[in-house]
């Protein structure tokens, strides 16, 4: 009997084993059940605690109120005080992003910089020093223009007669200009036509509209004359400069700072257009003059021989000097020049400023000089950086690109041969009709820019007094002058000096640095939500308490459910 209940007993030990285990199996899964509302508890707590003793104004508040109501508005006021911050968040971003600048003026007073000073005479070349190529060119133009008669000279009644047509020119502003009313809105429309009604077509005749051309004589010699230069053959420089006005030939007193000036104090270049010109205080010599003091004794005074008697018809209708003030190292542009008339005293004063503009891609996007490469190096800009510099160049590409030439009438290129053909001087004309700037051709703004302002005015010279005494002075340097209607309409008189050291310096700067947006929104946030910096630290702190206490959570329930599979198993 004994023996039969220990079979049994030893029978049943596994069942109860087995029994126990399942019993311990649900005891664990209340164990969890019991954790998940002491894991809300605990939650609740961090969350609780946060709001009681944050730095930010709102969540106190919330939290610590007695009233529901009161709970209620302060989490309606809350949330509200978010969605402004927000907006103006977003604006300020917003504003950033344009990349706006704001252009500070300072006014300073120090020495400044002389500028260089360029002159040609607007008349190229000498008549008695022309020949060959060149005279026959000029004899050219001279028969097209004026009809030249050996005898007599101009002849009018030819010229006249060569003029008369019965059909009235083609208006200009046809088609090759934009339209006034294009992309117009509809009030500009409307004021376009009202304006309109004030303005009526001229009532010309049958035999006004006839003689017009002939009225036009004089404009259509000058648009030649201009042109003539530049479709001059390829004629050996040496031999241009050779027929050319020389600096002792026109140089007839010259002072700098009340010193007189040295002949090496000049540079010279050939231009297409104006022959040779000459430049004061270059810098080539790698020296410059300063302007220490301001006023007429303390800058540059010369008198320059015009010799309008070795004019050429047919270069021009206008005499004296053309003259251009610009800073040194840059290849004078004598297209922005301006002209000087003999028998006066022309004044230029001078003011100076600087521009210094912002750098970067969202700003100017402007290029100092020394980090600009051209796109083409068989094309580079003579001299340092400028913006008509870089057009030029880019034309003259383009125009080399379609014609095989390039143009006389811009920049020279060394190395490339000139247009001289009447097809290929229309053919470099339409390709610089047809160039879209920005598209075609497109150059950054000079980081920084030095800019020479002129003042002009004139005075009757010399004065009557002065004359008797200038005179012979003159007479003696050359001969060939003898009554004073000759002696006046032959020399320019002029002076170029700083009418004061003040000048102004233009810098742009952005109207808002990164550090400015996160001050701005920083700003709003304090304002509206009542939050810093420690606010968003004690946040961060809350998070990643929430995580740890989620994540212990979460490891002891993947840890017990691991434990049940195993007992389960076995």
């Amino acid at each position: 009997m004994k023996e039969q209940k220990q079979e049994q007993l030893k029978a049943q030990k596994p069942k109860q084993e087995k029994l126990d285990r399942i019993h311990q199996n649900g005891n664990g899964g209340k164990h969890i059940k019991r954790q998940r509302p002491e894991l809300k508890q605990k939650l609740s707590s961090m969350i609780k605690d946060f709001s009681e003793s944050t730095s930010a104004h709102g969540p106190p508040k919330i939290v610590g109120h007695r009233y529901v109501a009161g709970k209620v508005f302060w989490v309606i006021l809350f949330l509200t005080g978010i969605c402004v911050f927000g907006y103006f968040s977003y604006e300020l971003i917003i504003q950033y992003r344009k990349y706006e600048t704001t252009t500070d003026v300072q006014m300073k007073f120090d020495a400044i910089d002389f500028p260089a000073v360029t002159f040609c005479n607007l008349n190229p070349f000498q008549t008695d020093k022309i020949d060959g190529v060149i005279q026959e060119y000029i004899l050219y133009l001279s028969s097209q223009m004026h009809r030249v008669d050996e005898n007599t000279g101009y002849n009018n009644e030819t010229t006249t007669q060569s003029f008369q047509t019965t059909e009235a020119p083609e208006p200009f502003f046809t088609g090759e200009v934009s339209s006034l009313l294009s992309d117009a809105s509809e009030k500009k429309v409307e004021a376009i036509e009202r304006l309109r009604k004030l303005y009526y077509e001229p009532e010309l005749s049958a035999e006004e509209l006839s003689n017009w051309r002939k009225y036009q004589d004089n404009a259509l010699f000058e648009l030649a004359s201009l042109n003539f230069l530049a479709l001059i053959p390829d004629i050996d420089e040496e031999a241009l400069k050779s027929a050319a006005y020389k600096l002792t030939e026109m140089m007839q007193g010259c002072t700098f700072n009340s010193r007189f000036c040295n002949p090496r104090d000049f540079y010279q270049f050939y231009d297409r257009k104006y022959g040779n010109c000459f430049t004061f205080n270059s810098g080539l010599n790698n020296s410059y003059a300063k302007a220490r003091v301001a006023g007429r004794q303390h800058g540059l005074s010369m008198t320059l021989f015009v010799n309008q008697k070795q004019y050429i018809p047919g270069l021009g209708n206008q005499a004296g000097i053309r003259v251009l003030v610009h800073r040194q190292g840059e290849l004078p542009n004598m297209d922005k020049a301006f002209n000087v008339p003999p028998g006066l005293r022309s004044s230029v004063a001078l003011s100076y400023s600087e521009v210094n503009r912002l750098q970067g891609e969202h700003y100017s996007n402007c290029t100092n000089e020394e980090d600009y490469t051209p796109e083409n190096p068989d094309f580079p800009i003579p001299g340092l950086y400028t913006l008509q510099g870089c057009y030029d160049m880019c034309v003259q590409q383009l125009i080399y690109q379609s014609c095989g030439c390039s143009s006389g009438m811009l920049t020279q290129v060394p190395g490339y041969r000139v247009c001289t053909s009447d097809d290929e001087g229309l053919c470099a004309l339409r390709v610089q009709y047809d160039i879209v700037y920005g598209v075609n051709c497109s150059c950054p703004l000079p980081c920084k820019e030095l800019e020479y302002s002129t003042s002009l005015s004139f005075s009757d010279w010399p004065a009557a007094k002065y004359e008797a005494t200038w005179t012979p002075y003159i007479k003696e340097r050359v001969p060939t002058l003898q009554n004073k209607s000759d002696i006046k309409n032959e020399f320019v008189s002029m002076e170029v000096y700083f009418e004061s050291l003040k000048y102004t310096v233009f810098t742009e700067r952005a109207s808002m640095k990164f550090e400015d947006l996160v001050g701005s929104i920083g700003g709003h946030l304090g304002l509206w939500i009542g939050m810093s910096v420690i606010s968003f630290l004690e946040i961060f702190e809350l998070i990643a308490g929430l995580f740890s206490v989620c994540g212990k959570f979460v490891y002891k329930r993947r840890k017990s459910k691991t434990k049940n599979k195993d007992l389960e198993q076995s």
